[in-house]
């Protein structure tokens, strides 16, 4: 009953389907805070286990995706032969804008300014500042680029 008032809104068509269905079960969504760190010695957390994020900016997997190629990039051009160099840089490059995505994702499209200030200790070059609208976010988690300090170009051997 409480899925017909729920949808109550929505176009007759809907109603017909959540009729048809004989057992409707609420599947729980949950806001994770933001991890202190995502690395501890030679083990690093991606994707998923190190933001998990709600499913609302539709950033889930793209964040992963964004995880695996800076570590490619990493492991393939690193200048340090220690490991825990490696990952510890590979979260300075992701950690603040895999947060920001992750903290926007607990907020609906339009929503964005209720969640400002907990973006604001993940601000940085690449985002001065916390989107505060739908189009703004758009911007925000569809245009990346690395700052010229965090980008993996600055750690690139080049010898």
């Amino acid at each position: 009953m409480a899925m017909k008032t729920e949808f109550s809104h929505f176009d007759p068509r809907v109603h017909k389907i959540i009729r048809l269905c004989n057992h409707i079960k609420r599947w729980p969504l949950f806001i994770h805070d933001p991890l202190p760190t995502w690395v501890r010695g030679r083990v690093v957390l991606i994707g998923d286990a190190a933001h998990p994020m709600l499913p609302f900016g539709g950033q889930g997997a793209t964040q992963g995706m964004e995880d695996a190629a800076v570590l490619g990039i990493l492991f393939q051009h690193q200048k340090s032969d220690k490991l825990e160099d490696v990952l510890a840089l590979f979260e300075t490059i992701r950690k603040n804008r895999a947060t920001r995505v992750q903290i926007l994702s607990s907020a609906r499209a339009g929503r964005e300014s209720q969640v400002a200030e907990k973006i604001a200790p993940y601000l940085d070059e690449t985002a001065p500042k916390a989107p505060m609208s739908l189009p703004e976010r758009v911007q925000h988690d569809f245009r990346y680029y690395p700052s010229a300090t965090s980008s993996p170009r600055c750690f690139i051997n080049t010898n």
